[in-house]
């Protein structure tokens, strides 16, 4: 599903660029004067590159599968007209320290990092980094009706039938529709992205999502039909500990509020009204 190879002995002589992804840094240990990070970031070249923040050097890279036949026409640098596009979506990470010691302790603690394509496709990509040295493709989520991987994944905490013991779910909308690449807006709904899923963090199953009443989804409505390509606000107004409410924004200019019944099956998880 993916390569994943140490660094090079040689020197790097390029690097491509990150134009839309923001990067992630993890504090593994260490002491206040010299503590362990690695910085990950991702680049339009397909990489996802681990990098040693105190010395530069580059750990390991890591290409999606889908991106693994780009790297002939990159190496060979043909000039093209228009922007190539490889991993372009932001890197959330997502750091399990369950004794909140300051140190991620293989075993017991966890790091996941979660990561879209943006304009590079329509997947979405959980790396397992626990062990720094030891990177592990944790799950990928695609579906048909999914647009291009633009919203970036939101953590949080939910009390609903099938989720892990940790209660954390990954919150994103549904991709971008690049028919909306053109200026006017489309008279027919968006063929991808018009929708929004709640992921289980550890295994990328769906727990629930929403969108038009032609999808396979737990909640239908007929006027979900504009891709939902950023990110999705999600809050805990009762200060328990568990997401109550969720609003999310439209390519068509509505703004959506999904109530959360935590303890509620996922068919009547949410309920819908718009702006």
């Amino acid at each position: 599903d993916g390569a994943v190879g140490p660094a090079s002995t040689l020197v790097r002589k390029s690097m491509g660029d990150t134009l839309h992804s923001q990067p992630a840094a993890i504090v593994y240990g260490g002491t206040s004067g010299n503590l362990d990070v690695v910085v990950y970031t991702a680049t339009n070249d397909g990489y996802l590159h681990a990098i040693d923040a105190n010395t530069g050097a580059e750990l390991w890279s890591f290409i999606p599968q889908e991106l693994l036949g780009d790297l002939g026409e990159l190496y060979f640098d043909n000039a093209i007209n228009y922007k190539h596009y490889g991993i372009d979506g932001d890197i959330v990470p997502v750091v399990g320290d369950k004794n909140e010691n300051g140190t991620i302790e293989p075993g017991t603690d966890f790091v996941y990092l979660v990561f879209g394509m943006r304009r590079g496709g329509s997947n979405y990509y959980a790396i397992d980094v626990t062990d720094k040295d030891n990177p592990k493709l944790k799950w990928i989520e695609s579906r048909p009706d999914m647009g291009q991987s633009w919203s970036p994944a939101v953590v949080a905490k939910v009390d609903v039938p099938g989720v892990n013991a940790d209660k954390a779910v990954l919150v994103i909308g549904g991709g971008y529709d690049t028919v909306h690449d053109q200026p006017s807006m489309p008279t027919a709904p968006d063929n991808e992205g018009a929708a929004i899923y709640m992921l289980d963090l550890h295994t990328g199953a769906e727990l629930w999502s929403a969108g038009r009443p032609t999808m396979n989804v737990d909640l239908k409505h007929p006027d979900m039909n504009r891709s939902f390509p950023s990110r999705i606000r999600v809050l805990d107004i009762s200060g328990d500990g568990l997401a109550d409410r969720m609003y999310a924004m439209d390519v068509g200019g509505q703004m959506w509020r999904f109530d959360i019944f935590n303890g509620s099956q996922p068919s009547s998880l949410r309920r819908p009204d718009r702006g």
